[in-house]
């Protein structure tokens, strides 16, 4: 059950950076703004948010399993580890974006990273 519920989590959470950071990809094209950098930044406070809700929606019982599950189930760390990186990949983006560095990699990491972490989530719920 709290595998279960983990894999929602990140499934979720993974399709929350890609959404954002897919507007963030056309938001930018061709050269990104300085005001895109905001919601470059909001991105991981709202995904961190989201974590939040999803862990209090968890029944109070499996609540420290699903905490700890990513230490005993190697899999579920990688994909948190997947989507913490593209959280702190969007982070880079918008700090370089705030700078006036012209550049979209970071983002396009940052997304490779979130659905790599949905890709890990669907196929090991299967």
């Amino acid at each position: 059950m709290a595998e279960k519920l983990a894999w929602r989590a990140v499934r979720q959470l993974s399709m929350a950076v890609v959404i954002a950071g897919m507007f963030l990809m056309v938001a930018g094209l061709p050269k990104p703004t300085p005001v895109l950098a905001w919601l470059g930044f909001a991105i991981p406070c709202v995904v961190v948010v989201l974590a939040f809700v999803e862990l209090f929606r968890v029944p109070s019982g499996y609540r420290f399993a699903v905490l700890t599950l990513p230490l005993r189930r190697p899999v579920v760390g990688l994909a948190c580890v997947l989507l913490a990186s593209s959280n702190a990949l969007v982070l880079l983006w918008a700090m370089l974006d705030r700078a006036n560095a012209g550049t979209m990699e970071p983002l396009i990491f940052a997304l490779v990273c979130a659905v790599c972490a949905g890709a890990v989530s669907l196929v090991s719920e299967a």
